[in-house]
């Protein structure tokens, strides 16, 4: 019955290649036949497809599963994190990404380490996580740009695709292309300014930045993402200005949550960066307080108190 439905998928993208959920059950069907690789190309095509932070969620998760799966627990833990930040409403990411967190630190400590982004002397800011793109995926890619060149969600995943290339100027171009086709995107305008940072046109990315915050006055991100840059350049004057003004913001939304804890928690390492050991603790309990799905936050606080 399970080859009737994997072949039953396969015809079905023959005729709608970008078919998110046949790529969800393809996977799915592909791992309860043990076939991972194969299950994890598919996932991957279908994070493509993925455009609500509720399919994001899903489809970063069954990755983190399949890695599970290989035993390979870093590479669980980065999906089941990614899943989380996409998708902060389900906490059920969170866990998976803790416990698996934990089995990478037993097993492989060095790269949990290394995938962490941090020392384990220094309380860390909030930051992405990234994946790799297969050979299979970046063709996909660049035929639907061929295809449709004028589509903004395309442009955006050939930006995806540079940027784990390591290609940020090329990412930032795609971005920008994007962000003109679609103009009410918040999303595609974030992670311009990004691009634009790790490009090394930070003045650029925090206009795009701050253009962003005017054009959408409700939403925390885009203040928080500012505050990021500002303190890449280790302004940390201008980095807690923005980070303030991410607070501000009224609005009450699931991801304004996360991005009102993420604020509180890179205000809290600056001040430990400034010698206020006390008030970075305060900052990271509020963070905590304001959304205890935030791991970093939470293992920030836990270092400092237990070194007080």
């Amino acid at each position: 019955r399970r080859q009737d439905a994997i072949q039953a998928f396969n015809e079905s993208l023959k005729y709608h290649p970008h078919y998110l959920h046949a790529h969800q059950n393809l996977g799915k069907a592909l791992r309860e036949e043990g076939r991972l690789k194969d299950a994890i190309r598919h996932f991957e095509l279908a994070l493509l497809s993925a455009d609500t932070p509720h399919a994001k969620g899903i489809v970063y998760s069954a990755l983190g599963v399949c890695h599970q799966d290989l035993r390979e627990w870093t590479k669980a833990a980065t999906y089941f994190k990614a899943a989380s930040d996409a998708d902060p409403s389900n906490p059920r990411h969170l866990r998976d990404f803790e416990s698996t967190f934990r089995l990478a630190q037993q097993h492989e400590p060095a790269k949990a380490a290394a995938a962490a982004g941090r020392s384990t002397q220094q309380p860390t800011p909030n930051q992405q996580q990234g994946t790799s793109a297969t050979p299979e995926v970046i063709g996909k890619v660049l035929a639907d740009i061929e295809q449709q060149p004028d589509n903004a969600k395309f442009r955006h995943n050939l930006a995806v695709v540079l940027s784990e290339q390591g290609d940020a100027s090329g990412a930032a171009e795609a971005l920008a292309h994007a962000v003109r086709l679609d103009q009410q995107n918040l999303d595609y305008r974030m992670q311009l300014g990004a691009a634009l940072g790790a490009a090394g046109d930070v003045s650029r990315g925090i206009r795009v930045l701050q253009k962003a915050a005017k054009r959408f006055p409700h939403e925390v991100q885009p203040w928080y993402e500012t505050g990021v840059l500002h303190a890449q350049q280790a302004d940390a004057k201008r980095a807690r200005e923005a980070y303030e003004k991410a607070l501000a913001v009224e609005q009450e939304s699931p991801r304004n949550t996360a991005y009102r804890a993420k604020s509180l928690t890179n205000l809290g390492v600056l001040a430990f960066q400034q010698g206020d050991r006390q008030l970075a603790i305060e900052f990271f309990r509020k963070a905590v307080q304001v959304d205890p799905s935030n791991q970093n936050a939470k293992n920030n606080l836990q270092q400092l108190q237990q070194a007080a």
